[in-house]
């Protein structure tokens, strides 16, 4: 895959091959040569024994494996928990409680515009990778949205979310993840077009 400021190179191994596929990443690598940055990570499930990753050769620099990489805006960990992706943005808490002191200088169009460009840009990027994430990550998720709704509304912590997020057109998040991934589901449905 490549982006206007990303080069990324995947390969899917049988844990037999490694030394093979490890041979193969570094000579790919080494012919681009051109990396402002070049991070490693091996993913593997949860449930099988962890076991080191081997460092990989890139030209004369030994680049060993991360705990977790950055990638287009998602923080993916080496077991695609998503939990350092949701603990990211679990901070724009931090730039709600800015905007908060702002709150009573703004009006409601230019609260939602500040709410939408720092908080709802972070919950909604790539927010079909957290389908199926736990409960607890979907209550932090669920806090930004409903503190965010508050904020453009001008609410209390103490009134009630469920009619803020209906007057403002919002979904409780792990309703909108669903309707993410099924969404992305149905132009592939056997019988279905994409073009009506």
């Amino acid at each position: 895959m490549v982006y206007a400021d990303d080069t990324q190179v995947y390969i899917m191994f049988d844990p037999s091959a490694r030394k093979q596929a490890i041979a193969s990443i570094e000579a790919c690598v080494s012919d681009i040569r051109a990396w402002a940055k070049t991070e490693i990570v091996h993913i593997s499930s949860r449930f099988r024994s962890k076991t080191t990753a081997p460092s990989v050769q890139v030209g004369t620099a030994d680049i060993k494996p991360v705990e977790g990489v950055r990638d287009l805006g998602v923080f993916i960990d080496n077991q695609l928990t998503m939990s350092n992706h949701v603990s990211n943005v679990w901070t724009a808490l931090y730039a709600l409680r800015s905007l908060s002191q702002l709150r009573k200088y703004l009006d409601k169009t230019t609260t939602e515009h500040l709410v939408h460009a720092f908080i709802s840009s972070r919950l909604d990027s790539c927010n079909c990778l957290l389908y199926g994430l736990p409960d607890a990550d979907i209550a932090k998720l669920q806090r930004v949205q409903n503190s965010a709704a508050r904020l453009v509304v001008g609410a209390r912590r103490r009134d009630h979310i469920q009619p803020i997020l209906r007057d403002l057109h919002l979904h409780q998040k792990a309703d909108s993840f669903q309707d993410a991934f099924v969404s992305l589901q149905i132009p592939f449905k056997p019988g279905s077009s994409l073009h009506k």
